[in-house]
């Protein structure tokens, strides 16, 4: 349990951070834009690459999750096309985009499941 603190505190105390800097109007919602920019396009990336570099490569590409996502992703985005080349309904081109945006979130939810059962 307490491994389980020590590793998931940091990650709370850095949101209840941000979250008091800006409930006290330290940053303006505008700076809390470029932040979120600068995390997505720099910080985030910087870090998963110094996570994995550390790592054996063996330990990192795994061949069996990999063919299994590959084949996981290639039968989602079969669905997807399927879905989207189907021919027309009344309902319009909203109603496929709503899908599809759904299609791609709940495959996201299913392979970030299996991976972490995988782990």
């Amino acid at each position: 349990m307490e491994t389980v603190i020590a590793i998931t505190m940091p990650i709370f105390l850095v949101v209840a951070l941000g979250f008091g800097t800006t409930r006290a109007g330290l940053f303006s919602p505008a700076d809390m834009r470029i932040f979120g920019r600068f995390v997505i396009s720099i910080a985030l990336p910087a870090l998963l690459f110094n996570a994995i570099a550390k790592r054996d490569v063996a330990e990192v590409f795994d061949a069996g999750f990999m063919g299994i996502y590959a084949v996981a992703s290639l039968l989602v985005m079969a669905v997807g096309y399927l879905w989207f080349h189907r021919p027309r309904d009344a309902a319009g081109p909203g109603r496929d985009l709503h899908y599809g945006v759904g299609l791609f979130q709940f495959r996201l939810y299913v392979l970030s499941d299996f991976a972490a059962g995988l782990s």
